[in-house]
Parts: C-alpha cells; structure tokens; sequence
C-alpha cells in the first residue's frame, strides 16, 4: 500500500514538474519573440531562465528514469504501444538535453545584442528549431 502511494505521488510531483517546466519555457519564449521583434529590449532573464530551468529538469529526468525502470519489468511484452511511446519519449528526452545545450553553447559564442554572422544565425535557426521539433515530440507523447 505504501508503495503505490509513494509511486503515485511521484507521478504527481512529476506532472507538476512538466508543468512548471513548459511554463517557464512559455515565458522564455515570448520574452525571447518580444526582443526579436523589438517590443522589449534585453532582459537579463533570459539567461537566467536556464538556470531556474535546471533544477526542476533535473529532478524531473530522474524521477522520470526511477519510474521508466521501476515499471520496466512489469509491462514486458503486454503492452507494445506503450513500451514504444516510453522509448520515443526517451529518445526525445535525450535529443532535448543535446538541442537545449547545443543552443545555450550557440548564445554563450554570440550573445543576444551582439553582431550575428550568417552562419550563427542559421545555427542559431536550426538549433532551435531542432529544440522546438523535439520538445514538442516529447510533450506529444505525454
């Protein structure tokens, strides 16, 4: 009994992980699209949106891997749909953590404000979208 309430409320600590997590990113977003556009000037936020990112991802990323593993063994071969989501949601997960480094790499190069090459602004371009295309596959699967 203990045991199911303890796995149910980490699968509740995890949902309102995710949740804190896309609207972080939301916010992210639309301060990011309203200097593009040039609505508002820069705000330190946006770097410091990453780290108060990094603690809910991480405790997200583990709680996440406890549970993959921890129901691992009893889903074998009875649910074929579900075993293939999990692993795409894991992929994507992994795919995210690469994108979502590989864009604050970019901007640590050629910070926000500063003269973009050609060539940074389609990294910057394919990056994000990559960041974008995976985030969204993985939200999908939840």
């Amino acid at each position: 009994m203990y045991y199911l309430i303890f796995m149910i409320s980490l699968r509740k600590i995890n949902t309102l992980l995710i949740i804190v997590i896309v609207v972080m990113l939301l916010n992210h977003a639309v301060l990011s699209l309203l200097y593009l556009y040039g609505v508002i000037s820069y705000s330190p936020d946006f770097q410091i949106t990453g780290r108060r990112l990094f603690y809910p991802i991480v405790a997200h990323i583990i709680i996440s891997l406890y549970l993959y593993f921890k129901d691992r063994p009893r889903h074998v071969n009875r649910y074929s749909a579900l075993i293939s989501d999990t692993r795409q949601q894991m992929i994507s997960g992994i795919f995210i953590i690469l994108f979502a480094a590989l864009h604050i790499l970019g901007y640590s190069f050629n910070p926000m404000g500063s003269e973009s090459t050609f060539y940074y602004s389609v990294y910057h371009f394919i990056v994000d979208n990559m960041l974008f295309a995976s985030i969204a596959l993985h939200l999908r699967i939840s």
